[in-house]
């Protein structure tokens, strides 16, 4: 179930945003991308879930484009989580929750109860469950659609293959403890067979956590590959346009960035 980009290129008001000459992207793997602002990640990964068709190239999942695929398809296969949305009605926690649920059974059902609350006790959510969602803190709210993605993702006998989970900044507005169990659980996820592809503006998580490291910079995927092939000083000090230091931690026992 391969994700591949092929001469694929986005424009905005006759100007080229973003260009992607090849990329391939597999399932079992956490892949993180990273670059300075306005560089072009939100576009690619809106470009890698079939919410932007490209201006020219493809994009296909499992060899097939992804503007073939309906949005019924694609929701079985893929959920994206972007900012956290404001809401104009009182609905709860577990309400928002369960709008991910595409399964066509009622909210009383079994199936639907068994896996809503496997997923609050996932994303340590059950204390929260009947707040209503617009009290909640930003982080608090992240985690809720991060909830909500996990419960459209939620494994039914007739959806066979990997799944695919696409995040953009989710740990922007969340403290370290629960910046680090999201990051276990997508780890966790990748580990277990399905894709995932996370926007991280923090290089040290994107370090600690990725398994791919994809730098956009001004519109161009500048590079790919592995944490300790991608994230060097050098490449990131230009990127950043401000000094990057790059170290493997003997006691850390890992590629450790500090900006």
């Amino acid at each position: 179930m391969t994700l591949h980009v092929a001469n694929a290129a986005v424009d905005r008001s006759g100007k080229r945003i973003l260009t992607v000459e090849t990329l391939q992207l597999r399932p079992g793997q956490l892949t993180a991308v990273v670059g300075p602002n306005g560089a072009g990640k939100s576009t690619l990964l809106s470009l890698l879930t079939g919410d932007v068709a490209p201006d020219c190239g493809r994009v296909t999942l499992n060899g097939r484009d992804l503007s073939a695929c309906s949005l019924s398809e694609l929701a079985e296969r893929r959920a994206a989580i972007g900012a956290p949305p404001d809401l104009a009605f009182g609905f709860t926690v577990a309400d928002v929750i369960g709008m991910g649920w595409l399964h066509g059974r009622t909210p009383h059902h079994p199936a639907f109860q068994h896996a809503l609350h496997s997923v609050l006790e996932a994303t340590e959510l059950e204390a929260l469950a009947e707040r209503t969602y617009m009290t909640l803190s930003s982080g608090e709210r992240q985690r809720v659609q991060y909830a909500r993605a996990s419960l459209q993702l939620w494994p039914i006998r007739d959806i066979q293959g990997p799944r695919w989970l696409f995040l953009d900044e989710p740990t922007a507005n969340m403290d370290v403890a629960h910046a680090v169990h999201l990051l276990d659980a997508l780890q966790a996820r990748a580990n277990g067979g399905d894709g995932v592809v996370v926007v991280l503006h923090d290089l040290d998580l994107a370090a600690r956590y990725a398994d791919n490291i994809l730098l956009v910079c001004e519109g161009q995927l500048a590079a790919e590959g592995s944490p300790a092939d991608v994230l060097t000083s050098q490449r990131l000090s230009a990127a950043y346009r401000t000094p990057i230091h790059v170290e493997q931690h003997e006691r850390l026992k890992r590629l450790v960035v500090i900006g």
